[in-house]
């Protein structure tokens, strides 16, 4: 972790003759502190879109396999699944905005100097 790392050179510094100092390497930490932050969601965001590519996949497969040896299943029967799964997916999404609005913020402190 080099930006903390190089907090103990700021321990040496004293803040009134060293003030120019202490604010490069401040924003030095802060560049350095939304550029991890940019990479960490990149990588999450990569994560999430590889993860949904495999779960449609094997949703796919599953879906064809038991098509192919069960019953159709009734039009009402059907509308009334896909509601319930939508509402169920609505909220699920719902929690995980909230969840990442919630590390993002925390980050967001963390990182502030």
């Amino acid at each position: 972790m080099p930006p903390v790392s190089s907090l103990s050179e700021l321990l040496p510094l004293d803040p009134l003759r060293d003030q120019a100092e202490i604010k490069r390497k401040q924003a030095e930490l802060q560049d350095e502190c939304e550029r991890a932050q940019d990479a960490i969601k990149e990588m999450n965001s990569n994560e999430r879109q590889n993860f949904n590519a495999l779960v449609e996949k094997r949703l796919d497969r599953l879906t064809n396999e038991l098509e192919a040896v069960l019953p159709p299943i009734p039009a009402s029967r059907e509308k009334a699944i896909k509601k319930s799964v939508d509402k169920g997916m609505k909220a699920v999404e719902e929690k995980e905005q909230d969840k990442v609005y919630h590390q993002t913020n925390t980050m967001d402190a963390f990182c502030d100097v």
